[in-house]
């Protein structure tokens, strides 16, 4: 017998592609990386629910274990398990009613690489660090990536890849750029939705190719190309960074496409957020202000 704790877990894993252990349960508890860490020094058995009910998932074949993680992930400092969903699990979800894909082949899905599996839990970090801020301010809803396809324009849903968007660089004839978010969210108030998309940074691509993704959002940006793509008039692109040295060289690239800076991009770290949260003074714009996403300067301008 399943409980809804259950499928809860397995939904929020499917969502977001591949979650630690650690990611699952700070999910659930509502806390912040550092108020776990503080927890788990001062009752280590704590959690010990949530790591019995995981690996009972995983025994029962609704969850699944990327191969050889332990021995390529430890090496990265990441020692704790992480989890996909199995095509078992997937039928059960589609079964009560969650927005799944019962019938993808889920085993060679989940037969990825490395770079992948820290690429796709770090950008689930920085997803997960917007959903607790919004969840703890109450007057904020995060609307993450599939959730939105309902909100784009009927041209875009038909797409096989609604999520990416194409721009013409001016005085470059030829010269086409497409861009897909790593992840696509819109953070909605009682008065406004403002669309971000987001850009989780290992420092594994060269500056050069970083600038290239940059000037597609840019030229896209100032074609309106995002609202005709995805059906909204706002859009931030925020990068996170490994280090604040790899920061400082991101928004000196972004000066090399919009002269002095755009408040289109902003910019910001895994400890930044950590710090200030994901919607409070943890973002810099292009123009290198210090900036919440809720603020002043919730929408682009020049």
């Amino acid at each position: 017998m399943y409980t809804d704790r259950d499928l809860e877990i397995m939904a929020l894993v499917a969502r977001l592609r591949f979650l630690s252990s650690d990611q699952i349960i700070r999910f659930f508890a509502g806390l912040t990386a550092h108020e776990y860490i503080e927890q788990l020094k001062d009752k280590p058995w704590a959690f010990q629910v949530f790591l019995r009910r995981l690996h009972a998932l995983f025994s029962h074949d609704l969850l699944t274990r990327p191969e050889r993680q332990r021995a390529d992930l430890v090496a990265f400092g990441n020692a704790s398990l992480l989890y996909g969903i199995s095509r078992k699990g997937a039928r059960l979800l589609k079964d009560r009613g969650i927005s799944i894909d019962a019938d993808l082949d889920w085993a060679s899905q989940n037969r990825v690489t490395t770079p992948f599996l820290l690429h796709t839990v770090a950008t689930a970090e920085i997803v997960l660090a917007f959903e607790l801020s919004c969840r703890r301010l109450g007057s904020v809803e995060l609307i993450d990536h599939a959730a939105l396809l309902p909100f784009f324009p009927e041209e875009t849903r038909a797409r096989p890849r609604p999520f990416a968007i194409s721009a013409a660089v001016r005085g470059r004839p030829g010269d086409l750029i497409t861009v897909i978010p790593d992840r696509l969210i819109a953070l909605k108030t009682e008065h406004t939705a403002s669309l971000c998309a987001i850009e989780c940074d290992r420092g594994t691509m060269t500056i050069k190719r970083y600038t290239r993704k940059l000037r597609g959002y840019y030229e896209a940006w100032r074609s309106g190309l995002h609202e005709k793509t995805w059906g909204s008039p706002s859009l931030r692109v925020l990068s996170i960074a490994p280090s604040e040295r790899r920061l400082a060289n991101m928004i000196a690239a972004q000066r090399e496409i919009a002269s002095g800076g755009s408040n289109l991009f902003c910019f910001s770290t895994l400890e930044r957020i950590a710090e200030h949260g994901a919607l409070g003074n943890a973002w810099l714009t292009g123009k290198s202000e210090t900036v919440s996403l809720l603020g002043d300067h919730a929408h682009a301008h020049e």
